[in-house]
């Protein structure tokens, strides 16, 4: 019965989607299903009936960027800063981190100064000595 329910408010797309017809949370992005009395996201409601459930500290990113899909083809478990990133708000941070030519201390991000850590992030070489410096001073073992 909860299945058939479900199935009634979902509609498959020619991209491969299988979208959401029915209710939307507040914001209008995601479906929503009630089931037990209880309110579900739809995608995250059928990823679970058929995956089992999604880690604690874990979400579903939706591969297909189309958040009403509830494909669970279209689904993947990643942490919410992957998902974040992968975003539009991610994507526009990133742009706006790349598009920096210096340091907020005003150090150029040239080849010479300028690493990169493994999440990809660029830091200043410069900044870094300092900082070393200053812990260094901090932590002199007195004689």
């Amino acid at each position: 019965m909860t299945l058939t329910r479900f199935w009634n408010k979902v509609k498959e797309s020619p991209s491969g989607c299988w979208e959401w017809t029915g209710c939307l949370n507040k914001e209008g992005c995601y479906g929503v299903f009630w089931h037990n009395h209880k309110s579900y996201v739809a995608h995250r409601f059928l990823y679970e009936s058929i995956n089992g459930a999604v880690p604690e500290g874990f979400e579903l990113d939706h591969l297909c960027k189309n958040k009403k899909c509830v494909n669970p083809n279209h689904l993947e478990v990643v942490t919410r800063r992957v998902n974040a990133l992968r975003g539009k708000v991610g994507h526009r941070t990133g742009e706006i981190q790349k598009a920096k030519t210096h340091c907020r201390r005003g150090h150029p991000y040239d080849e010479a100064n300028t690493y990169f850590h493994a999440n990809g992030a660029r830091g200043c070489r410069l900044c870094r000595e300092i900082a070393r410096n200053k812990w260094r001073q901090n932590h002199e073992v007195s004689n």
